[in-house]
C-alpha cells in the first residue's frame, strides 16, 4: 500500500481484509492518498503531493511500528514539513 504511494501508482491488492488495514488505510487518507476498499481487496492510488503527517506506533490493531520507516521513506518527496514521529 505505501509502496503504490511512494511510486505515485495505483495498485489493487487482492485476498485482504480491509478491516486489519485501519491504521495504515487511515495514515495513507491523511496523507493525500486515495484508498478504496471491496469485500476483499483494496485500490491504493496517489496523483497529488503526499502531505506531512504526525505517526504514533502501537501495538496491533494501532499503527504497526515496522511500517513507520514505509512513511518516512514516502515523506522524501513532501515539500511543506517533515514527517513529525512522536
Amino acid at each position: 500500500m505505501v509502496g503504490a504511494a511512494i511510486t505515485g501508482g495505483n495498485v489493487l491488492i487482492k485476498n485482504v481484509i480491509p478491516k486489519h488495514l485501519e491504521p495504515i488505510t487511515a495514515k495513507l487518507r491523511r496523507a493525500g492518498v486515495e484508498v478504496e476498499e471491496y469485500d476483499d481487496s483494496v485500490r491504493v492510488r496517489r496523483t497529488g503531493d503526499i502531505l506531512p503527517l504526525k505517526i504514533n506506533t502501537m501495538p496491533h490493531p494501532g499503527f504497526p511500528k515496522m511500517k513507520e520507516k514505509f512513511y518516512i521513506d514516502a515523506a522524501a518527496g513532501v515539500r511543506q514539513a517533515p514527517v513529525g514521529l512522536l
